[in-house]
């Protein structure tokens, strides 16, 4: 039994980048909202999600206002921004 889920699109490695996932998603909102949507609707925990900062304030509450209106309860914000690695 888990409490939540917590998706981490923050994570800023090169792992990360050949997995496909963490920070190297935070550029296809549209597969991140399809993610958290499913989530929500399927589980009947939260469901948080960890990003960093986009290249503006404003991209990185758009972002974080599109994950919200997906079903995410809580996010919390890296204040590092993502590096091409």
């Amino acid at each position: 039994m888990c409490d939540a889920v917590d998706i981490n699109l923050g994570c800023p490695q090169n792992i990360a980048k050949k997995g496909h996932y963490g920070s190297f998603l935070q550029d296809e909102w549209d597969l991140v909202r399809d993610i958290v949507q499913h989530l929500d609707t399927n589980l009947k925990i939260p469901v948080t999600c960890k990003i960093r900062v986009l290249p503006t304030v404003q991209e990185s509450i758009k972002y974080a206002q599109m994950l919200e209106k997906a079903g995410c309860s809580v996010s919390s914000l890296n204040k590092k921004k993502k590096k091409n690695n």
